[in-house]
């Protein structure tokens, strides 16, 4: 009886330490001053991917959205919705602290536009039929991100 039970809590921590190992943080390794992502991929963004994020806080106020977070790894899809012939506007600015970073605007699973990091932008996207989505990609980052999003 004490075997099994012996066992059984060793099988039940290998599972735990095996599981939590895809939570860990994806680690810059191009340096302090390069913000390009350097192993997620653009096809990593398109499937989706794991992330982990540790300090996150989101905000909207009169359709301005924010999310500010201390330390981010993976792809987070922070925007999704179905359209048919409109078109979206998009006003966004990022600022990233550390780390690596890219967004994405992801239009029936093919990147449209890609904004990299520290930068505002503006973006108009046609979208005759299909879903459009913001991803957002980071190795080991830190980042605040604001948008304000219009359709027509």
């Amino acid at each position: 009886m004490k075997r099994k039970l012996i066992l059984t809590i060793s099988i039940l921590m290998i599972c735990f330490m095996t599981s939590c190992k895809n939570f860990n943080q994806i680690k810059d390794t191009n340096g302090p001053d390069d913000y390009t992502l350097n192993t997620i991929t653009d096809e990593d963004i398109i499937k989706g991917f794991n992330s982990v994020s540790i300090g996150s806080i989101e905000s909207s106020k009169n359709n301005e959205y924010k999310l500010k977070v201390n330390k981010f790894s993976g792809v987070n899809r922070i925007y999704k919705k179905d359209f048919k012939n409109k078109t979206i506007t998009l006003e966004i600015t990022s600022k990233v602290e550390s780390g690596n970073f890219k967004i994405a605007i992801v239009v029936d699973g093919k990147i449209v536009e890609n904004i990299p990091a520290n930068t505002t932008k503006t973006v108009a996207t046609k979208v005759t039929k299909g879903n459009y989505s913001i991803r957002v990609a980071g190795e080991e980052t830190k980042f605040t991100l604001t948008y304000k999003m219009t359709i027509e």
